[in-house]
């Protein structure tokens, strides 16, 4: 092998050495060694989330910056130090939240519009923040229900089955059946005998019910009492109202 040959290995090695640094930069640092140009804000939550240097920031959907460094403020405060572009204005009245990109994706800061008419934020001036559950917290959540959820099957299944000590609602149920046994029997019969008249056309209401003359006599009645209302101004109303009577009796 000649020297130009191994100088020229030598030199690949060297250049894709220097593309796995930048690649390296890229993925852990935003692809920045030095500084960019623009204004810093600061974000403070309880909790970053996740959140590391590197992360974007973004405005309506749009990277505007990302975060440049996180830290400890206080025993209750962490910071986001944000780096913004010079030529995004961010208003006075504007907040910011942790986004979670997808669920396994990484977080970013997300930052309305604010109020059009509202003053600029400048460097190094704090911006309100606003605190969105994840998907820990929500996973929470969902497992305090669940366990509201059992107990409230729980009671429910006691009342109705009882718990060994008290007799729930099927047994309760059962004892009544049981103790008046006899009487619903009795009850039942009686039931039965009065169904049996009825559909015989005994007593009077079985021959209201069963009798095609009666309904036929209480009709014939109505016409005339009809047609004695039609003669009330020929015969005037005490001539009516005999004509009535007559129909009636």
């Amino acid at each position: 092998m000649n020297n130009s040959q191994q100088t020229a290995r030598v030199g690949l090695f060297f250049l894709l050495g220097l593309a796995l640094v930048w690649v390296t930069f890229q993925t852990l640092n935003g692809g920045k060694i030095f500084k960019d140009p623009g204004y810093t804000l600061i974000a403070g939550f309880e909790s970053l989330k996740e959140l590391k240097k590197g992360d974007e920031v973004r405005m309506a959907g749009v990277v505007i910056g990302a975060v440049e460094e996180t830290r400890l403020a206080g025993s209750r405060r962490a910071e986001a130090v944000l780096r913004i572009d010079p030529k995004v204005e961010i208003k006075s009245d504007a907040t910011a939240s942790i986004v979670m990109a997808g669920l396994i994706g990484t977080n970013y800061i997300g930052i309305d519009l604010g109020t059009p008419s509202a003053a600029a934020l400048r460097d190094g001036a704090e911006i309100k923040t606003n605190v969105t559950p994840d998907i820990n917290s929500i996973m929470t959540d969902i497992g305090a229900l669940g366990k509201k959820l059992d107990g409230a099957l729980s009671s429910i299944s006691t009342a109705v089955n009882g718990d060994g000590t008290k007799p729930g609602l099927f047994q309760k149920i059962d004892k009544i059946v049981g103790d008046n046994g006899e009487n619903v029997t009795a009850t039942m019969a009686n039931i039965r005998q009065v169904s049996d008249k009825l559909n015989k056309g005994e007593g009077t209401l079985g021959k209201l019910i069963n009798d095609d003359s009666m309904f036929l006599n209480a009709q014939a009645v109505m016409k005339k009492a009809d047609r004695a209302l039609d003669g009330l101004d020929d015969s005037g109303p005490i001539s009516a109202v005999g004509v009535v009577a007559k129909s009636l009796f």
